[in-house]
């Protein structure tokens, strides 16, 4: 039993760095790309606007829905999969 217990947590604190890394990551090829966002809650949830959208995305997970749900896909994961949609030159 405390063999289980001992690989939950190791489990936990890896998913814990990793989403971290995703958070800094993310704000890093962001930035590269000159695009604007406001950072809530230290950082969990960036606001982005680009070309007259705006975009809900959460680093850690790589979770992002569009603000316009008219527009097609409104939400999806991943920073590269945000800077397709969003048409930023890669």
């Amino acid at each position: 039993m405390a063999d289980m217990t001992a690989n939950y947590r190791a489990m936990t604190e890896e998913s814990k760095s990793r989403r971290r890394h995703n958070r800094e990551a993310s704000a890093d090829v962001l930035c590269s790309k000159g695009i604007q966002f406001q950072s809530r809650n230290m950082g969990a949830h960036l606001i982005v606007e680009y070309g007259g959208e705006t975009v809900d995305y959460w680093p850690g997970t790589g979770k992002w829905i569009r603000r316009d749900r008219s527009c097609f896909p409104y939400q999806g994961r991943g920073v590269f999969e945000l800077l397709k949609v969003l048409r930023v030159d890669q």
